[in-house]
């Protein structure tokens, strides 16, 4: 099941893939790709691709069970190679954004995991990991507090913020920022954010500017969550009668 979602059209393309800075790429997913997991989706924004999967609630060895919620394990595959720092990096990061969201009381004594593994690192690489893991664990049917959606931004050479950068852009920037929103931040438009990874040097304005940038566009990936899911219920009654 394919969809893609371009937001904000381009005014005057300023970037090298014609888009405006705040103007988010185009997001595709196809959920229930892998036969085993209990969900999975491929997600992407432009090139930028993972494929996330949810196994759970399973059994849990003893070592690793808790009594009054479930064990929550996040697993980032590099493309090549194992993992590394940069991988447990994300891995804790992620975790600490879906242990926010997953309603983990709900299964003691057992273990909910999810995989994400690179397909193409394009940029936003973390953004898009968040937007895979919550379809993912949607897919898996995992009860939720709430949707998560996150989005990427650049500080460009010149000082101006660029939403949904790729890696050539992310190298050039002079600050990257991560923002994981729930729910796209809908219900109150001064929320802060359930997570916020940063990099390199910026102004407070750069990062109110880019937090805010973030939000609406977290608004507009959740709302392309609710399209494919909604595309999904249809495809799925046609295929019933």
């Amino acid at each position: 099941s394919g969809c893609s979602s371009g937001v904000n059209k381009p005014e005057m393309g300023t970037r090298k893939d014609g888009r405006s800075g705040n103007q988010i790429r185009p997001l595709g997913c196809e959920v229930g790709v892998l036969e085993r997991a209990d969900g999975s989706v491929r997600f992407s924004q432009g090139n930028a691709c993972v494929l996330a999967s949810v196994t759970g609630p399973a059994d849990v060895s003893n070592r690793d069970e808790l009594s009054d919620r479930a064990t929550l394990e996040v697993v980032f595959k590099p493309k090549q190679g194992l993992g590394g720092i940069a991988e447990k990096s994300l891995e804790q990061r992620l975790a600490s954004v879906l242990s926010q969201v997953v309603v983990l009381e709900a299964h003691p004594r057992t273990t909910i995991q999810c995989v994400i593994q690179e397909i193409d690192n394009d940029g936003a690489y973390l953004a898009c990991a968040v937007n895979g893991a919550c379809l993912a664990l949607m897919d898996a049917g995992v009860a939720m507090r709430c949707v998560v959606s996150a989005t990427a931004l650049a500080v460009d050479p010149d000082g101006e913020i660029t939403l949904d950068p790729t890696a050539d852009e992310e190298a050039a920037a002079s600050a990257t920022f991560t923002f994981a929103f729930i729910n796209g931040g809908e219900f109150d438009a001064t929320e802060s954010p359930i997570m916020c990874a940063t990099s390199g040097s910026h102004s407070v304005e750069q990062y109110t500017g880019a937090c805010d940038t973030g939000r609406r566009a977290a608004a507009v990936v959740v709302a392309f969550f609710r399209k494919s899911a909604e595309r999904r219920l249809a495809r799925a009654r046609t295929a019933s009668h």
